[in-house]
């Protein structure tokens, strides 16, 4: 059996694909796209020739053309004016979409990720064979599915893409009001969503194809972080501050800090880059809000002492960061990354760092900054 290194080695010849992450969509981001009710709702909005008549025109023969290839004896002239309805009352359900004249019928059953539990018979009585010379029944779905027996003849199956194809082949109206095209698009975009999530991409493929080599990665990557993980906790030991960190950010960035003595003021190490393969990683002095603005910390961004260190305006929620330096770091760096971590801080951070402590705070206390201090910080 191979052995975890040779595995990883075979990997590093593949050439590994890349698919493309389907844009949100409004649905999306509400998290209601894989709803069927809201779903047949935006379809027969589209359907609705009161909404947007070209619109309504382009839908509903973009879906009979599709219907016509599956060679059934229905024709959009053959409806001269039309209602669309959604969750239509029979006697064993509610049908999702019907397009009815009174006297021909189209019966649409829309299904995303729901299995078919539906009595589709029941539906196609619900349109008597006397009063309607034409009526067709479409189970509509993300990919193809048998139709039922008792049904078969009387429904076809139709997939979302193929008809939100036939409808950009045939192209948009010109002149659309421009919301009208937002939605329109995005919704295009949530179809293409929906069938792309039920299609195996090139990922998910070579996942497959080489999954022992891909777990040993995972495994090596799992045991890169433990190390890296190990390093800080030996730094903080050795900087004799805790660690303060988040877990979902746990391998981007770490706080050090002394919550008793001085919580305003910490180190942030910033090692995602780090951890993504680019070798780099950055030391971070950052204050709290209560210290970002007093003119004490504007009169040390002057001093010749941080000369040698980026200043920073950038502030999330009550976190500022204050100064700050990157470094590359080689494999040698890593082997000993809390001694390289600590040589920074005391090489470039320490003095600046002791520095702030000594001016902001006595006895554990945050100061109120006044002109003494800016005198003080200044000598």
């Amino acid at each position: 059996m191979k052995n975890k290194i040779e595995n990883l080695q075979e990997l590093l010849k593949l050439e590994i694909p890349k698919s493309e992450y389907p844009e949100d969509g409004f649905l999306e981001i509400i998290k209601k796209s894989h709803r069927e009710t809201i779903n047949s709702n935006i379809y027969a909005y589209f359907l609705n020739v009161d909404n947007n008549k070209a619109i309504a025109s382009l839908f509903f023969e973009s879906l009979i053309a599709i219907i016509h290839m599956d060679e059934k004896e229905i024709k959009s002239s053959d409806f001269d004016s039309y209602n669309v309805d959604t969750e239509v009352k029979t006697d064993k359900g509610y049908i999702d979409i019907v397009i009815d004249d009174g006297k021909r019928a189209v019966i649409i059953e829309n299904k995303l990720y729901h299995h078919l539990h539906n009595p589709l018979k029941d539906y196609w009585n619900h349109y008597p064979d006397n009063e309607y010379s034409k009526k067709i029944g479409l189970l509509l779905t993300l990919e193809t599915k048998p139709i039922p027996d008792e049904v078969k003849g009387k429904f076809i199956n139709i997939k979302h893409i193929d008809w939100i194809n036939e409808i950009r082949r045939r192209g948009l109206p010109s002149g659309l009001p421009h919301k009208m095209y937002i939605y329109l698009n995005d919704f295009f975009q949530t179809i293409e969503n929906h069938t792309k999530s039920n299609i195996m991409n090139e990922e998910t493929r070579f996942y497959f194809d080489h999954t022992a080599k891909i777990e040993a990665a995972i495994s090596c990557k799992e045991q890169a972080q433990e190390f890296v993980w190990n390093q800080m906790v030996k730094l903080s030991g050795i900087l004799d501050l805790e660690i303060y960190q988040h877990t979902k950010t746990r391998y981007e960035f770490l706080h050090f800090w002394d919550q008793k003595n001085h919580k305003d003021i910490y180190y942030t190490v910033y090692i995602k880059e780090l951890m993504d393969g680019k070798n780099k990683l950055t030391i971070i002095i950052e204050v709290s809000d209560t210290l970002a603005k007093p003119e004490a910390l504007t009169k040390i961004k002057q001093l010749d002492l941080i000369h040698h260190l980026d200043v920073s305006n950038k502030v999330d929620g009550y976190i500022a960061h204050f100064l700050f330096k990157e470094y590359n770091v080689t494999s040698k760096d890593i082997e000993r990354l809390a001694d390289f971590i600590l040589e920074k801080i005391k090489d470039d951070f320490e003095k600046v760092f002791d520095t702030l402590v000594a001016h902001c705070y006595v006895n554990g206390n945050l100061l109120e900054i006044k002109d003494k201090l800016v005198k003080e910080a200044t000598k």
